[in-house]
C-alpha cells in the first residue's frame, strides 16, 4: 500500500478518482472481514432497509473509519457503501454529486433523508451506541469545522488506495 503525499496522486491520468474494480477481494485476518469490490449499485441498494453510510472508498481514513464502525456494528444496522459504487440514478435521487461525495461522508437514512459530515457521524454514533450525549458532540460547530478541515486534507494526511474497498458487513 502506497502513501501518497499529494491530492492529485489519488486520481488517474484524467483527474478522475478510481472506481471499484469487480472481483477484487481482501480478507482481514483479525475478524475475517471481507472487503469486496463489486459493480455499481442498483436495486439492492434501494431495498436494503438499513441506513447507508456512503464513504470515499479510496481514502485510507474513510475506509478505515468504515471498517472500524463495521466492527462496532455487530448487529449489522448499517450498510457501508463506497461513493465510487453509486450509480447516476442513486446519486441523482439523493442529490449527491461528485463534489459532495468527495467532500464528506453521507448517511442515507431509511426515510431517504441524507445527513452529511459530522452530522452523519453523530447519527451513526446514535445507531451504534447508547450514549446520546457523547454522540451529540459531533453536532457542535467545532466538530463540524474540524471534520471539514480534516476532510479537505485527508489524502495528504492519510493517503489513498489504488482501488476501492467495499466493507462487507459481518452480520450479513
Amino acid at each position: 500500500m502506497r502513501i501518497h503525499s499529494q491530492v492529485h496522486a489519488c486520481t488517474d491520468e484524467y483527474g478522475r478518482f478510481p472506481l471499484c474494480q469487480p472481483n477484487q477481494e481482501r480478507i482481514s485476518p483479525a475478524r475475517s472481514e471481507a472487503f469486496v469490490s463489486q459493480p455499481k449499485l442498483g436495486v439492492r441498494f434501494h431495498l436494503s432497509g438499513k441506513p447507508r453510510l456512503v464513504y470515499d472508498g479510496v481514502c485510507n481514513l474513510c475506509t478505515n473509519a468504515a471498517r472500524f464502525l463495521n466492527v462496532l456494528d455487530r448487529d449489522g444496522r448499517i450498510q457501508y457503501v463506497p461513493s465510487q459504487r453509486l450509480g447516476r440514478a442513486v446519486r441523482a435521487k439523493y442529490g449527491l454529486n461528485e463534489q459532495l461525495l468527495q467532500g464528506q461522508m453521507h448517511l442515507i437514512q431509511t426515510d431517504n433523508s441524507v445527513l452529511s459530515g459530522s452530522s452523519a457521524l453523530a447519527d451513526v454514533c446514535h445507531l451504534l451506541f447508547p450514549f446520546g450525549a457523547i454522540c451529540n458532540l459531533f453536532r457542535t460547530p467545532l466538530a463540524q469545522r474540524l471534520y471539514s478541515w480534516i476532510a479537505s486534507r485527508r489524502y495528504r494526511l492519510f493517503g489513498c488506495r489504488d482501488s476501492c474497498y467495499v466493507v462487507q458487513s459481518s452480520a450479513d
